[in-house]
This record gives C-alpha cells, structure tokens and sequence, in this order.
C-alpha cells in the first residue's frame, strides 16, 4: 500500500487550484479544503487527545457552523471506504466526533462570559471549559473502551 506523508498539508493548494478551475461554491471549496487538511484527525478520532479533538472541532467551526460536520464526515467516511477492501467498513468515528461537538456546544460561553471578572480573560476561560468537557468525554469513552 502506498504512502503519502504529508498529503493533507500538499493537498491544499491543488483543491483550491481545482476548486476555483471548477468555480466551485465557497462553501464546498471550504469543505474541500477542510477534508484535505483534517481528514486525517477524523479517520485518528478515537486515539486524539482532547486538544487535538479541541483543535479539529474549532477547526471544523462546529460552534458557528454545526451543520458542516455531517458533510464533513461524510467525505471522511466516503475517503475511508474508497479504499479497496473496505467498502462496507463502518466508520465509528461519525458517532465519536458527533458526541464530541455536542460536548462542546455543551459549554456554556454565555454564563462564563458573564462570571468572568477580567473581561480580557473570558476568551481563556472559555478555552479551558471547552478543553476540560472534552477530557471529560474523551475520558468517559476510554472507560467503555477498555472494558
């Protein structure tokens, strides 16, 4: 089987170069370009930590555009199961990422925001209240794991 280490960061330029040849909705050329460079983070999904789950949901912008993650992961599958052999693979990583965003969206910025006296700290404490329910439930799913 053949390797391409790296391909995620050199494939970046060729799918915008394609995206714009092709005139391709913003959206999708965003998606396009989001799968180039994190599709493999979600095919990892059960072995990331929490800041590299952190850093690829922040990435996927699931806050603000929660919708994108479904169409996300379904290229990622798509990717996955386009390889010869495993055609008919599952892909647990779907559920693992949904349940993940939903422990992010969980967090609470609003009343953080407001208990947070040093205006110039609320961005971290957000971070860390996002960082911390997800060790949570990266934790709360190693439990099932390994039993």
């Amino acid at each position: 089987m053949p390797a391409h280490i790296g391909h995620e960061e050199r494939g970046i330029a060729p799918t915008l170069s394609l995206s714009e040849r092709l005139r391709v909705q913003k959206n999708t050329k965003q998606l396009a370009v989001l799968v180039t460079r994190w599709h493999l983070h979600a095919h990892r999904a059960l072995e990331l930590t929490d800041k590299s789950l952190h850093k690829l949901l922040l990435a996927l912008d699931v806050l603000r555009r929660p919708e994108r993650l479904d169409d996300f992961l379904t290229v990622c599958e798509c990717d996955k199961r386009g390889r010869s052999g495993m055609e008919n693979a599952k892909y647990p990583q779907r559920i693992y990422l949904q349940e993940a965003a939903k422990a992010l969206q969980n967090v609470d910025a609003q009343s953080i925001a407001k208990n947070t006296e040093v205006k110039s700290d609320i961005a971290e404490a957000i971070r860390l209240a996002q960082r911390h329910a997800l060790k949570r439930f990266v934790r709360s799913k190693q439990g099932k794991t390994q039993g």
